[in-house]
């Protein structure tokens, strides 16, 4: 009877958010709510909101797999996200967290701001070009070494509105022995100057590696933060349907889709493959 118990009581918990997830994500919402109105009035083009993101994802998996262990390490090189039986390592996790709420740019005079500062400092105007193409840095490096200890990733991605008043938190995992992710992260391995993947959110890339959705989140900020949770389900093993619009015109002809439809099941990507990458081009001269 009590091992029934233990069974149906792990199963709940998949299902719906701990009380330490809840607590850990409202206090990071308190911080950041009070980062974004501190940016907001200092306006001198210092960035403090969603700084440290990483360490915030990592102690959210802590709590969606309530079995785990974290790393020990600051900063060092140890598994994210440890499960053990006995002494021995049996399932490790990469946790990445992509906050794409970067720098903006001013449309007249160029100069970059921080995300939530309402005017330029240099012409003083209110014109920006926001930028969200922040990436999960995967070292292909490690992935090869280790991909039957390292068997899942779990990649955060937080947007927010225009006005940093309500941040959109969601949480994939994407499974190591995945055949197009695998070959993603090889193909880096093998035939690039650098381990580093740039994995960018919702890219052909992204979707073709198979995200499993395990919560969708919308938080209204404020001193009490509103958490509406869309959906939540860490025992989901479902791929997410994939977008035509990530296809090229060529792509669609070639691999024989349909124009007309808004999505493809994952299950009909199979003969799919990577795209051409010019993965040693030379990026010029970095300048302040």
């Amino acid at each position: 009877m009590c091992k029934i118990y233990e069974a149906v009581k792990f199963r709940m918990e998949k299902l719906f958010p701990s009380n330490e997830l809840i607590e850990c994500l409202t206090n990071f919402c308190i911080s950041e709510y009070k980062n974004i109105k501190r940016e907001k009035k200092i306006g001198r083009n210092l960035p403090l909101s969603f700084l440290n993101v990483g360490n915030f994802g990592e102690e959210m998996s802590l709590y969606m797999f309530p079995k785990s262990f974290g790393g020990a390490s600051k900063g060092g090189i140890a598994y994210d996200n440890i499960e053990y039986n006995d002494s021995n390592v049996t399932l490790a996790r990469e946790i990445k967290f992509v906050c794409r709420e970067g720098t903006k740019q001013c449309k007249d005079c160029k100069l970059k701001s921080p995300r939530y500062q309402n005017v330029c400092i240099k012409c003083k105007k209110n014109n920006f070009k926001l930028f969200n193409d922040s990436r999960a840095g995967i070292d292909s490096s490690a992935h090869h070494k280790y991909k039957n200890i390292i068997k899942e990733y779990i990649i955060f991605v937080l947007d927010t509105d225009l006005y940093g008043n309500v941040v959109y938190l969601k949480c994939f995992k994407f499974n190591s022995n995945n055949n197009y992710f695998d070959s993603y992260i090889e193909n880096q391995f093998n035939n690039s100057k650098s381990n580093c993947c740039n994995f960018l959110p919702f890219s052909y890339d992204w979707y073709l590696s198979g995200p499993i959705k395990l919560f969708d989140f919308r938080i209204k900020l404020g001193i009490t933060p509103i958490i509406d949770k869309k959906y939540y389900n860490l025992n989901n093993d479902m791929n997410e349907k994939v977008p035509i619009s990530i296809f090229r015109k060529s792509e669609i002809k070639k691999f024989d889709l349909n124009p007309s439809y808004t999505f493809v099941d994952y299950e009909n990507t199979s003969h799919i493959g990577l795209r051409h990458k010019n993965l040693n081009k030379k990026r010029g001269v970095v300048k302040r």
